[in-house]
C-alpha cells in the first residue's frame, strides 16, 4: 500500500487555507490545515507531516518563528514559507537567520505551487530513506558490538593461574580477537590482529575464530603453517592478519608459543626486568610456503607474561616497557586500568587487545 505524504498548512485566512487545500490531490496527499502556530505545533507533536507549508505573516507566533521551532523540535518535516510580494525585508531574515531555503510568492499559480511541493517532498522521503537506512545500519553495528564482545573469554581466576585480558576497538568493531581455553592442564590461546580497522576487519576476524574454535595449539607452527597456506588461496591478494598462538604448561610453566607477524610478548620479572621473546615471523597470507618458528620459554612464580596487538605498542615497545615498569600493583585489574590510562596518553588509532598470565 502506497502511502501518502502528509502536509500541514498554516494561514490565519481561512480562504487561503481552503484555495492550498485544493491544490493537492488527496488521492496523492493527506492535508492538514490550522489558524495559527501553536495549532501548529501541536499537529505536529501529535503526526509526522513531511512538508509544513506556513503563511509569513499570522497573529501571534509568524512564520518565521513557527517553521525555526519546527526545524528544531521536528527536523523531519521539510518547510515551504509563503509571503507577499511586500514582504521581501522578512525573507532576508529567514535565509540569513533561520535557514528557511524553500519560499513560495501569493498569489501563486496551483500548478507552479505543485511542481515545487512534489520536489520538497520526493527530496524530503529521500532524506527520510537514508536515515532510516543509517538508523538500521546503527541497530547492526551495535548487535554485531555486543556478539563481539560476547565472544570475548572470561578471566582464569585460580591458584595455579591467572589470566586477564584488554579489548578496545578502534571504532565500533574490530579487527583483533582472541581466545584461551584450558585443556588437561595446559592453556590454549590465539591472538589475532587482522589488517585493518571497522565492519570488514571483524568480519574477517569472526570467521578466523569459527576456523581457531577447538583447535590444539600444541604444535603452533603446524596449525599456523596451515592457516597460512589456506589464506593464501582464500583471501583478497591485499589482506593479511597477524597471529601469536600456542600453549601454557599450567603445572610446569613451559610456554611454546609462534609467531605470525604479531608482536612479541614481554615477560616481566618480579624485579621489573623485562624478557622481550620470539623473533617476528611472516603475517598469515603474505607469503606463500612460510615457514614458523616455536619459541619455549619457561614463565615462573610471580612472572608477568603479556600479548598484546600491534596497537598497545604503535609508540614502540620502549614505550610499553616504561608502562609496565612504571605500574608497582599486583592485580591484574590495576594493570589493565594502568595500561588504559597510558594507552589514552599515546594517541593511538589503533584496535588494542591483550592478554594478562600470571603464575
Amino acid at each position: 500500500m502506497e502511502v501518502r505524504p502528509k502536509i500541514l498548512i498554516v494561514d490565519d485566512e481561512i480562504n487561503i487555507r481552503r484555495a492550498l487545500g485544493r491544490v493537492f490531490p488527496s488521492k496523492k496527499y493527506l492535508v492538514k490545515s490550522v489558524a495559527n502556530g501553536a495549532e501548529a505545533l501541536f499537529a505536529l507533536s501529535n503526526d509526522d507531516f513531511n512538508l509544513v507549508i506556513s503563511d509569513l505573516k499570522m497573529p501571534g507566533m509568524n512564520g518565521i518563528d513557527l517553521l525555526s521551532l519546527a526545524r528544531d523540535k521536528y527536523p523531519r518535516a521539510s518547510q515551504i514559507l509563503l509571503s507577499g510580494n511586500a514582504d521581501i525585508d522578512d525573507l532576508d531574515s529567514a535565509i540569513s537567520t533561520c535557514n528557511i531555503q524553500y519560499f513560495v510568492s501569493k498569489p501563486w499559480r496551483n500548478s507552479d505551487l505543485l511542481t515545487k511541493v512534489e520536489a520538497v517532498i520526493n527530496e524530503n522521503m529521500l532524506l527520510r530513506q537514508k536515515q532510516s537506512e543509517s538508523d538500521h545500519m546503527q541497530d547492526e553495528l551495535i548487535a554485531a558490538t555486543a556478539m563481539q564482545q560476547s565472544l570475548l573469554p572470561d578471566p582464569i581466576v585460580s591458584e595455579s593461574l591467572n589470566v586477564d585480558s584488554l579489548y578496545e576497538a578502534c571504532v565500533r568493531l574490530g579487527g583483533d580477537a582472541f581466545n584461551y581455553e584450558l585443556r588437561d592442564q595446559k592453556l590454549h590461546f590465539y591472538m589475532i590482529d587482522v589488517v585493518g580497522h571497522g565492519a570488514a576487519a571483524a568480519m574477517e576476524s569472526f570467521a578466523l575464530q569459527h576456523l581457531l574454535a577447538r583447535v590444539d595449539f600444541s604444535e603452533p607452527d603446524q596449525v599456523t603453517k596451515k592457516m597460512n597456506n589456506n589464506y593464501m588461496y582464500l583471501r583478497d591478494p591485499m589482506r593479511y592478519f597477524t597471529m601469536l598462538s600456542g600453549t601454557f604448561d599450567i603445572e610446569s610453566g613451559v610456554l611454546r608459543f609462534c609467531q605470525a607477524g604479531h608482536p612479541s610478548p614481554l615477560l616481566v620479572k618480579p624485579n621489573d626486568e623485562i624478557e622481550v621473546l620470539g623473533d617476528g615471523g611472516y603475517p598469515v597470507g603474505m607469503i606463500s610456503d612460510a615457514s614458523y618458528d616455536v619459541t619455549e620459554t619457561t614463565v615462573n612464580k610471580e612472572d608477568l607474561l603479556l600479548m598484546f596487538s600491534d596497537g598497545l605498542a604503535e609508540q614502540g615497545c620502549e614505550n610499553l616497557k616504561t608502562c609496565l615498569t612504571s605500574f608497582d600493583g599486583l592485580n591484574s585489574e590495576g594493570l589493565i586500568a594502568h595500561i588504559i590510562s597510558w594507552r589514552l596518553s599515546q594517541l593511538v588509532d589503533d584496535d588494542v587487545s591483550a592478554l594478562f598470565l600470571r603464575r
